[in-house]
């Protein structure tokens, strides 16, 4: 792939604007050229402007040109009642995970003409998505130090209450509750607690802040609360931006560019020992240009970290620096090449490109598919770094468009910088939502770049498409069958119902993109990016339960139950008939059945997501008759982990196996030879 040709691809991409959005209207995502007078963007962030498309233009900053919408084609498959639900009944904007609905896509026809539109009628329609009506105390501009100021002050003068971040429509971008002295609990979009707070800080949205003198906010029940003293969470925050001001001082901006040296292998025996886990996860990142402002930005990474890795790779020669040029071009703008056919395998090497907002410079990011087209016409998922600002952005293969990016999978934890789980839909679902027959298959070589046909179809076929629009939107289309989902390259295991232990587990599974879970069977299966619940019963008199996740070797063990605090927890002995539905909930009594408790299930929990096909994924259960004492602090529970994973390699057919108390937690066992009975499920890879 020439670089030259990157470039040509990258004057065919830009972003879509509400253009009545504050004064210089606002990015909702990536859009892309498909013919002349099409583009393509993800679905849901048209629905609240199905009505109105004349209130967002279509902006390729390589022109400088912004074009107007005359009409929208959904995909005849995409649920966008149900979409419009989430916008209108979500507390926060944009909804969680909204991105990742099935067949997101939907054809934008265009204009050089930008129709004339009311503001207030725009305003009028949209107050309906996640508008805050209440009325706050006092206000300010969402800049990072006024922020933490505010804080720092609510903290201090002990008030409780809730500061919400909201954008030029008071739609909520984010919250922080505080409670006698402590920030208790925090979300910015995806991200939660400690996490939200540093990005919170480092990068704050534009908008303004309120806050609202309340206790206990409905959605404080969500998740758990941060057991971070606050003044370690503030210093540590302070630090962070201390040292991310000070490296991009040296740097001269964030709108430097840093690239590595051609053709040069990482060498990590130069780098300081501290950075060199940042410096291999940012390698790959730097195969083109980027703006130092990326990293920063990017929801998924310690801003600070990265800084310092980034330093230490320049001054050992690895990387070199530009000042960024905003893209700009000439000539007549020209489709993409989009091809439905090009054979696509696990681990295929993709890139995306998209427009950095900040810098307006083509940013070329790389990574893998997790799966194959062949076997599998689903969307797939793929792991390119792309922040959440550019949804919609075009994903390539040799020079072709083979998908497009619809969001994030993986929880967002700081310790899997870099390593996402994004979703990727197939580049024929563009032809099904346009109602366009695909082209006959053709090589990548054969494809060339700025075909004015866009690899794809000629504009004749697109200006009919374009006047059936109208037609097509209102009458509807018959529902048409989804593909048929074959689950190769996912995770499958047998599942041990563990009765001579005192208990039995029950696994339930929320497939990725819906709200719906159901019970696995014996050989049920699981891909990347589902969601995993655990319900467990108690069959005899009285047991003491641990129950363990760990994502594979040199990665933190997560305790599901009892939930850790750091200290010494007192593991109860749990009568007959209680359940657990794990992560997070749990309940009592013989008295609720199978059928109530998946319910419940389905609707109450948060689940696990599943984050690699290594087969390292694993549950633990630790079981004994007499109650057990476990350390919560975190290396005593990896250190229980690691043993546990140990002594349950030779485990035949996933049957229990006995130790005793001081084989699983060394010498901090409280009665060391207390017997136990240790059961591990792996997540194999299939």
């Amino acid at each position: 792939m020439a670089s030259n040709d990157v470039f040509t691809q990258a004057g065919s991409v830009g972003w879509l604007i509400d253009r009545t959005a504050g004064e210089h209207g606002s990015i909702l995502g990536s859009a892309w050229l498909f013919s002349k007078d099409t583009a393509i963007t993800c679905a849901h962030l048209m629905v609240p402007y199905a009505d109105m498309p004349e209130a967002v233009t279509f902006y390729l900053p390589a022109f400088q040109r912004s074009f107007g919408v005359t009409a929208t084609k959904f995909h005849p498959d995409f649920d966008r009642w149900m979409v419009r639900r989430a916008y209108e009944e979500s507390s926060i904007y944009p909804p969680p995970r909204l991105s990742l609905q099935p067949n997101n896509v939907v054809g934008l026809y265009l204009s050089l003409r930008l129709k004339p539109v009311q503001r207030d009628m725009v305003e009028k329609k949209l107050q309906t998505f996640s508008g805050m009506q209440e009325a706050s105390v006092f206000s300010g501009t969402s800049s990072g130090t006024e922020l933490m100021s505010i804080i720092q002050t609510i903290v201090n003068s002990r008030q409780g209450g809730t500061i919400i971040i909201c954008d030029s429509r008071r739609r909520i971008l984010a919250r922080v509750y505080c409670e006698a002295g402590s920030i208790k609990h925090a979300q910015y979009g995806e991200l939660r607690n400690e996490t939200a707070i540093h990005h919170l800080i480092v990068s704050p949205p534009d908008g303004k802040f309120f806050f609202k003198v309340e206790a206990k906010p409905a959605w404080t029940e969500e998740f758990a609360p941060i057991n971070k003293p606050t003044p370690a969470l503030l210093m540590e925050v302070y630090r962070r931006l201390d040292d991310q001001i000070r490296i991009l001082g040296e740097f001269g901006g964030e709108f430097t560019t840093f690239i590595r040296v051609p053709d040069a292998e990482l060498n990590l025996g130069v780098l300081p020992e501290e950075v060199r886990k940042e410096a291999s996860l940012l390698w790959p990142k730097l195969k083109y240009e980027t703006p130092v402002g990326r990293f920063v930005h990017n929801s998924k990474v310690n801003g600070a970290a990265i800084m310092r890795a980034l330093e230490a790779l320049a001054i050992s020669g690895q990387v070199i620096s530009a000042s960024a040029v905003p893209l700009a071009m000439e000539g007549t703008r020209a489709p993409l090449a989009v091809e439905p056919f090009s054979p696509v395998s696990f681990k295929d090497e993709l890139y995306s490109i998209h427009i950095d907002p900040a810098s307006q410079m083509a940013v070329v990011s790389t990574g893998t598919i997790l799966g194959s087209r062949k076997q599998d016409p689903a969307p797939q998922m793929h792991t390119i770094g792309i922040p959440p600002e550019v949804l919609g952005a075009p994903i390539f293969k040799a020079g072709m468009v083979v998908g497009m990016h619809c969001g994030n999978i993986a929880g967002i934890e700081e310790d899997n910088q870099f390593q996402e789980v994004n979703q990727l839909l197939w580049s024929e679902s563009v032809y099904t939502c346009l109602d366009l027959a695909p082209p006959a298959p053709k090589s990548a070589a054969s494809a060339q770049i700025g075909d004015t046909a866009g690899g794809a179809h000629d504009q004749e076929a697109s200006a009919s498409a374009a006047a059936k629009a109208s037609a097509l939107e209102t009458s509807g289309s018959p529902a048409r069958k989804p593909p048929r989902t074959t689950l190769l390259n996912s995770i499958t295991f047998a599942l041990p119902f563990m009765r001579k232990t005192g208990f039995d587990v029950e696994l339930q599974r929320q497939e990725i993109g819906s709200e719906r879970w159901s019970r696995m069977g014996s050989n049920g299966r699981l891909r990347i990016g589902d969601g995993l619940s655990v319900i467990v019963r108690v069959l005899q008199e009285e047991i003491s339960l641990c129950v363990f996740y760990t994502r594979g070797e040199n990665l933190p063990a997560r305790m599901l139950y009892p939930e850790p605090d750091g200290g010494k927890l007192r593991c109860e002995l749990l009568p007959r008939g209680t359940q657990l539905i794990l992560p997070e909930r749990s309940s009592q009594g013989s008295a609720t059945s199978g059928e109530q408790l998946r319910a419940s299930a389905k609707t109450k929990l948060a689940g696990i997501r599943i984050h690699d096909i290594s087969g390292q994924e694993s549950l633990v259960f630790i079981s004994s008759s007499n109650e057990l004492t476990v350390s919560s602090d975190q290396p005593s529970l990896d250190m229980i982990l690691a043993n546990a994973i140990k002594l349950s390699s030779a485990q035949q057919d996933l049957k229990p196996i006995e130790v005793v108390e001081k084989q699983l937690f060394g010498s901090q066992a409280f009665s060391p030879g207390n017997v136990l009975s240790l059961s591990r499920l792996a997540l194999n890879c299939c």
